[in-house]
């Protein structure tokens, strides 16, 4: 979809659907802001971290970073989740912060990458988080709630409103869902607490990006990097270091919403060669699938297969390639602006 919307007659079709739509929107918001729709309070700070477009924005992996940065103060910390793309809408335990459920059908993929990297952390998935927030204080009786991807689910009320912006693309061709990728107009940043550009480091500069969110906002904004941490072996769950698949050739395959960048950090981590096969975001894996992956790679003489973590969970035991698959396990790195960012957490 993301390379559709660059081509103005494809958007220009489905520009009517999009008239609609924000009208939805705009009735939808104006019944939150004048207090008609009412809204969830729970017996515990939150945090949403969010977005206005569709696609990867940095999300989860700023969602995981202020969940460690949380803890380390000594806060107790629970992350609630909609887990897209998993059956059943009833809240549900990916961990209880000991423990972790590994049916990524009952779970979802992001909700248990999140797990599986904060161990000591409860995550809980619901279609309705209100539900899962009020499950989750009884069950674990947090101090402080993180809801991934919550900007846009307004029935909870939060304390602190972060909204992640993609430095490459941050709004897109600025049509809003169909004819483009905004959720919501660009004027819904004046709800931000804290604005941060991910992705900074691939742009030549960041700061351009600013007065269009200033327009709307005088939210501190800051940057943030995705980082490669290390490799994982999905075979065996053996940690590798960064340089481990240097100046080899390797096939990538991905189903996530902004795969450009991913494999941009890929390369960033010294592979020789990389030959690149793209679906859908959140896509499920099948024999076929597979059997694609292992004719890709051999006919380019890769010697690895590598994706990303989000993708990794998803391959469960049905993966069946012929070469070892290594995930690239990333971090968000606050390039500007930390100190902004814990000031605010720790208040």
């Amino acid at each position: 979809m993301i390379r559709l919307w660059k081509n103005r007659r494809f958007s220009i079709l489905l520009w009517p659907l999009s008239l609609l739509y924000q009208v939805v929107i705009q009735v939808r918001n104006r019944n939150y802001d004048s207090n008609k729709n009412k809204v969830s309070q729970f017996n515990a700070k939150v945090i949403s971290v969010g977005n206005i477009t569709v696609g990867g924005t940095g999300k989860t992996p700023l969602v995981m970073a202020m969940a460690e940065w949380l803890q380390a103060e000594g806060q107790s910390v629970a992350i609630l989740s909609r887990g897209y793309g998993r059956n059943g809408k009833s809240p549900f335990v990916v961990s209880d912060g000991k423990n972790t459920q590994n049916n990524v059908s009952h779970t979802g993929d992001e909700p248990l990458m999140m797990a599986r990297r904060l161990p000591e952390v409860p995550v809980i998935v619901g279609s309705s988080r209100s539900e899962a927030g009020k499950f989750a204080i009884e069950q674990f009786h947090p101090d402080l709630i993180i809801l991934d991807d919550g900007f846009q689910h307004r029935k909870v009320a939060r304390d602190l409103d972060v909204v992640t912006l993609d430095a490459t693309c941050p709004f897109g061709n600025e049509w809003l869902l169909p004819a483009g990728p905004l959720r919501e107009s660009i004027s819904a940043l004046q709800r931000a607490d804290l604005i941060v550009l991910t992705r900074s480091d691939q742009i030549d500069d960041v700061s351009s990006i600013h007065p269009s969110i200033q327009q709307w906002t005088d939210a501190p904004i800051l940057t943030a990097r995705h980082k490669p941490l290390d490799w994982v072996r999905l075979e065996t769950e053996e940690i590798l270091p960064l340089n481990y698949l240097c100046d080899r050739f390797c096939l990538a395959f991905s189903g996530i919403g902004n795969p450009d960048s991913y494999e941009k950090t890929v390369r960033s981590t010294g592979i020789q060669q990389l030959k690149a096969l793209r679906f859908g975001d959140h896509h499920r894996y099948s024999e076929r699938d597979f059997a694609r992956i292992d004719r890709a790679a051999e006919k380019f003489g890769a010697v690895a297969i590598i994706t990303t973590e989000k993708d990794g969970v998803r391959l469960g035991k049905e993966r069946q390639t012929r070469l070892p698959v290594y995930a690239l396990r990333i971090v968000l790195e606050v390039d500007r602006g930390k100190d902004t960012l814990i000031h605010l957490l720790s208040k």
